[in-house]
């Protein structure tokens, strides 16, 4: 008589069978007709029940290594994936969970449980992982048995708050050092991370990426916000209001995203910079070469060739001559056979003491009404360099950048009034 061994069914094996066995005698049932005290009493108990089947599938998955080398699979993610359809990224999550557990046994023990959902017991072995090298040992255990207190008490969000604090809370006498050290580390790792890119998009824009420390990232948020102030005129107003089809531009400006009021604020702030507080690298730090052939030059439709560190660029001819009248720019007038004629100097430009004259002769912009103050504005050749007008005090205003700009843009014209406003009004 041949008698042949049956191997015992293993509990777990048994238990997950059950619960299948369970659920499917609960396929029928409708709880439709359930009260509602039932109701909530079931979901509370089938999500703690969730839990613990989620802590048990870990467990196993944790014991079982050798079920991808028996099947040809590279771990046990690949084959949980292959044997029961689960998608890759799943798989990986519950094999990251499992090898989370093993390391963090009282996590572990709040799933099983049932206090300790999947999302709450990675947020706290996370943080667990992520707590500095140099932490006491003796800290490392209450810090977990702490979060799991915790996760009975507190939603996934508030626990990732906690989560981060933990050493605060169970050691506060090391809170300071811990911090001095944490931000040592910050701006170090902040400084090597500090990178800035140009990437051209061909479409007459160019992508700028740039990472920096958080609070280089606070400085110029604080200087865009001068730009985006309700109390500021942008200098792009009309043409934003050109792009919605709204000729008042006003409306327009303020319905801007904020991303692009910013992007705009970005642009006003650097032409807004004084060259002479800018290192010295051969010429100016902020010096361009705008190169242009005289005939073009007094066109309202022609280009100019801007010289720039990283190579040349193309602006209109209207635009590079309201650059001229302030920004840091050298123009370069070129003959019919582009040889230089004359080669501008930035000391075309108003000197402070100017400035301030102006500011005494004129409290606000010289647009008609408006109220932009003189402090605001920027100073114009009422005749242009390019037509050997010179800086003089007699052929100096002041406009704010907005009407700057329509000063210079071929689409309007303008008139001295008799009071000394400028009225525009925009060609038809």
């Amino acid at each position: 008589m041949v008698v042949q061994y049956v191997e015992p069914t293993h509990p777990i094996v048994a238990g997950a069978q059950q619960i299948r066995e369970i659920l499917g005698d609960l396929a029928d049932v409708n709880p439709l007709f359930m009260s509602p005290g039932a109701q909530a009493e079931a979901l509370r108990e089938m999500v703690a029940a969730t839990n613990q089947l989620t802590e048990l599938r870990a467990r196993v998955m944790a014991a079982a290594p050798q079920i991808a080398d028996q099947s040809g699979k590279n771990d046990t993610a690949a084959w949980l994936a292959h044997e029961t359809h689960l998608g890759p990224r799943e798989a990986k999550a519950q094999k990251r969970l499992a090898e989370a557990l093993e390391a963090w046994p009282a996590v572990a023990a709040g799933m099983r449980a049932g206090v300790v959902n999947r999302e709450q017991a990675e947020i706290i072995t996370r943080a667990l992982n992520a707590l500095p090298e140099d932490t006491e040992p003796a800290l490392i255990p209450k810090a977990e048995a702490h979060l799991v207190d915790e996760a009975s008490r507190w939603n996934p969000n508030q626990l990732r708050v906690l989560a981060r604090q933990v050493l605060d809370v169970i050691d506060p006498d090391g809170a300071e050092s811990r911090e001095a050290k944490k931000l040592a580390a910050e701006e170090k790792s902040a400084f090597q991370k500090t990178r800035l890119s140009f990437a051209k998009k061909h479409d007459g824009t160019t992508k700028i990426t740039l990472v920096v420390p958080d609070l280089t990232a606070t400085r110029l948020a604080h200087l865009l916000h001068a730009f985006t102030s309700p109390r500021h005129d942008p200098a792009d107003k009309q043409a934003l209001a050109d792009a919605a089809g709204d000729e008042a531009g006003e409306r327009v400006w303020w319905k801007l995203p904020n991303n692009k009021k910013l992007g705009h604020a970005f642009c006003e702030l650097l032409e807004n910079i004084d060259p002479a507080t800018m290192p010295q690298h051969g010429t100016t730090g902020t010096e361009l070469i705008v190169t242009i052939p005289l005939a073009d030059l007094r066109r309202d439709l022609a280009a100019a060739t801007v010289l720039g560190p990283t190579g040349v660029e193309r602006i209109t001819a209207h635009e590079a001559r309201r650059l001229a009248c302030e920004a840091g720019i050298i123009p370069a007038v070129l003959d019919g056979k582009g040889h230089v004629l004359d080669l501008g100097r930035t000391a075309r430009l108003a000197t402070k003491a100017q400035k301030k004259a102006l500011m005494l002769i004129r409290a606000t912009c010289s647009g008609e009404g408006c109220e932009v103050p003189a402090s605001m504005t920027e100073v114009h050749h009422l005749n242009a360099w390019s037509q050997g007008g010179k800086t003089d005090l007699a052929d100096l205003d002041l406009f704010c950048k907005a009407d700057h700009r329509r000063m210079h843009d071929p689409n309007y014209t303008h008139e001295r009034l008799p009071n000394g406003d400028v009225r525009f009004t925009r060609r038809t």
